[in-house]
């Protein structure tokens, strides 16, 4: 696997404070740097949901099996791509009954 993730990213955790009106301010700081990644952006692709709506396809990661993230935290590209993504969802891949690598849907952050 590690030879098919030619990208490298990093994960960012949210982390919040409360400003003088108990409001929530959001901000990034960075859990882990040098992520091997592979970042995939199919670009006009549409698919079939179960449900049978058609939704465009959005761009994807595939991370580790053993690369800790969830849809709190953020992707920001550094070789390979560019940008800020948010995680949609996070899919465990299997290869028979072993977990073989993360698939994460993504958002580009404008």
């Amino acid at each position: 696997m590690d030879n098919l993730l030619i990208h490298r990213c990093k994960i960012q955790t949210r982390t919040s404070v409360n400003n003088d009106f108990e409001e929530p301010i959001y901000s990034y700081t960075d859990a882990y740097t040098g992520v091997l990644c592979r970042f995939s952006s199919p670009k006009g692709n549409m698919r079939r949901l179960d449900s049978g709506e058609f939704v465009e396809d959005m761009p994807k990661i595939f991370l580790k099996s053993d690369q800790i993230v969830s849809e709190i935290n953020r992707i920001v590209g550094v070789t390979g791509f560019s940008g800020n993504y948010e995680i949609l969802k996070v899919n465990e891949k299997y290869n028979g009954t072993e977990k073989h690598h993360l698939e994460l849907d993504l958002r580009k952050v404008v």
